[in-house]
């Protein structure tokens, strides 16, 4: 399962290796809705990935006082959200050391 594509047979999903790994990236962070600092940094990552050409949502779990940011599709062609991402990647990681949040 690629997101904005569906499901792909093997070749493809190669071929798109890149935007599987981004895709975990960005949804293994986990936020903790009691803590300024990681709210900053779930908005700094939210803004990243968003940019880089996905189409992303804030997802709190009010009960467990977390929040993810989820991948729902994407906007842009594959190559532009890899090469987009590591930008933003960049960018959001020197935000949160000049914010003083570690990544």
């Amino acid at each position: 399962m690629i997101p904005g594509l569906g499901v792909v047979g093997p070749e493809c999903r190669h071929k798109h290796a890149a935007l599987l790994a981004m895709e975990a990236d960005v949804q293994a962070r986990v936020f903790n809705l009691d803590d300024q600092g990681d709210l900053r940094a779930a908005h700094l990552f939210y803004s990243a990935a968003y940019h880089a050409g996905w189409d992303v949502q804030k997802v709190p779990d009010l009960h467990a006082r977390t929040m993810r940011v989820m991948i729902t599709g994407r906007r842009k062609l594959g190559t532009a959200i890899v090469e987009g991402w590591e930008q933003r990647r960049a960018r959001f990681e020197r935000d949160l050391q000049v914010g003083g949040v570690a990544a």
